[in-house]
């Protein structure tokens, strides 16, 4: 069970054997692309590509029981976007499946869980694999249901799945997460959080170093007037019903002159086809892309490319026939 802590204090002898724990610095990185779930085979991590490593773990939990060897983690990848903590471990061997992870959600020590008795972090929130518990100052478990995320519980999206093995996992952590039943307070009140990883498997293996990551904001795409990541005929839409509007904070008004106008249309024109909104969605489980539905997409993206190099041959009225029917 969950509550049981005694393996804890087996991995706390072992590194206090070690090196002092120290804080790392994860880079910020917004994503559109990563995907937990439903991919071609052979593809599912591909999409990290380009995703800095946040943190590299030697090797040294070696050893095995039964003859599958005892879990070693490698490196670690953090991306978020508006929905989802992205987290991708590599391992040493292909032994993944009993991994846990603490995480502090205000990266304040008087809160949460001292793992190991450290003082470094303080986890508010722990999860088995992907399975979610709450945590408190001085209880590992308390025991008190979440809330929150595609599943409901709070539990996270993952890939391998929690009884398998493989040399990589990921995680679609949400960041709805409610605390307490039925509702509570949201768990992601700051934008700084403190990631750990640990396994009661072998000596124990845990971080070298805690991961400091703060979640990035979505980049500002030009034209995109309402903030879903694609520039296209809805934002035409809230452009023309708020055309000659003036006034602070005007969704329409791209170009911040206070003003809904010719200018924000011309600069949602040249913009047009553009951004990208994010791979997942808080719905009820992720389907894989099918054939047709791939096939739609391109045609769509094709069409738009060629609608988008015509743009400068057409007066405004023309490109709004185009590009809006």
């Amino acid at each position: 069970m969950l509550q049981r802590i005694h393996y804890l204090i087996a991995i706390a002898a072992s590194v206090a054997a070690s090196p002092a724990l120290a804080f790392v610095v994860a880079p910020t990185h917004y994503t559109t692309t990563v995907q937990v779930q439903g991919e071609a085979e052979g593809t599912e991590f591909d999409d990290w590509a380009g995703v800095p490593i946040a943190y590299a773990d030697a090797e040294d939990n070696g050893g095995e029981f039964e003859g599958r060897p005892f879990m070693d983690f490698a490196n670690l990848q953090v991306a978020n976007d508006g929905e989802f903590l992205y987290l991708h471990m590599s391992y040493h061997n292909t032994s993944s499946v009993n991994t846990f992870i603490g995480l502090d959600l205000d990266a304040d020590l008087a809160t949460g869980f001292d793992l190991f008795g450290l003082g470094l972090i303080g986890s508010d929130i722990g999860y088995q694999n992907d399975f979610p518990f709450q945590q408190a100052t001085g209880v590992y478990n308390v025991g008190v249901a979440l809330t929150g995320g595609p599943l409901s519980n709070g539990g996270a999206l993952i890939y391998t799945f929690w009884d398998q093995d493989g040399m990589d996992k990921e995680w679609a952590i949400p960041l709805d997460l409610g605390l307490g039943f039925p509702a509570g307070d949201p768990a992601f009140t700051g934008d700084t959080i403190d990631i750990l990883f640990y396994t009661e498997e072998g000596a124990g293996d845990i971080n070298d170093e805690v991961v400091r990551y703060t979640l990035a904001a979505a980049p500002v795409v030009q034209g995109d007037f309402n903030d879903d990541g694609l520039v296209d005929a809805a934002d035409y839409t809230i452009w023309r019903d708020s055309k000659n509007d003036i006034g602070q904070d005007l969704p329409a008004d791209g170009n911040g002159d206070m003003v809904v106008d010719t200018l924000d249309y011309d600069l949602w024109a040249a913009n047009y086809g553009g951004g990208a909104a994010p791979v997942n969605s808080l719905s009820s489980a992720p389907e894989p892309l099918s054939a047709t539905l791939a096939l739609t997409a391109l045609a769509g993206a094709l069409v738009r490319r060629r609608r988008t190099s015509d743009l400068s041959n057409f007066d405004e009225a023309t490109q709004r026939d185009t590009l809006c029917g």
